[in-house]
């Protein structure tokens, strides 16, 4: 794991010669492996937990660099974004969860974005929280 922890700090000096592109993918590389290695290695989760947080922060850019690289295609699925919101929602963090879900569908990330949040909005519904409009015309909840 030493490797890991070495190349993660590495990751914001190198940030430009490879560009949000191509740390993106740094990023979701390093978030797959070090889950996948949660059981295996103790600090893996948090690694992943780390590079999810790095990969989330550069999302606008990272959206920006592949929209412009591939202006047909819709952008891919966003690890960091998944992983947080999966995280934070089994910690029972659902209003922060709703926000990271909020966020990765305003920046148009591939994924369930809807599905998910209707998930947490019924967990909040149940905890007794209120559930805002936050739409001028009321149509949409949180």
């Amino acid at each position: 794991m030493g490797i890991f922890r070495r190349i993660f700090r590495q990751h914001d000096q190198t940030a430009g010669d490879l560009g949000y592109f191509g740390l993106h993918f740094v990023y979701q590389e390093t978030i797959r492996l070090q889950y996948k290695w949660r059981q295996t290695f103790p600090d893996a989760l948090d690694l992943a937990f780390a590079a999810c947080h790095k990969q989330v922060q550069y999302a606008t850019q990272a959206a920006e660099a592949l929209q412009e690289a591939f202006p047909e295609q819709p952008l891919p699925a966003h690890f960091g974004f998944q992983r947080t919101a999966s995280v934070l929602e089994q910690r029972k963090a659902y209003e922060q969860a709703l926000e990271i879900c909020q966020r990765a569908k305003e920046q148009g990330w591939a994924g369930n974005w809807a599905w998910r949040m209707l998930r947490i909005k019924k967990k909040l519904r149940e905890r007794g929280y209120p559930v805002v409009s936050m739409s001028s015309s009321g149509m949409s909840q949180i």
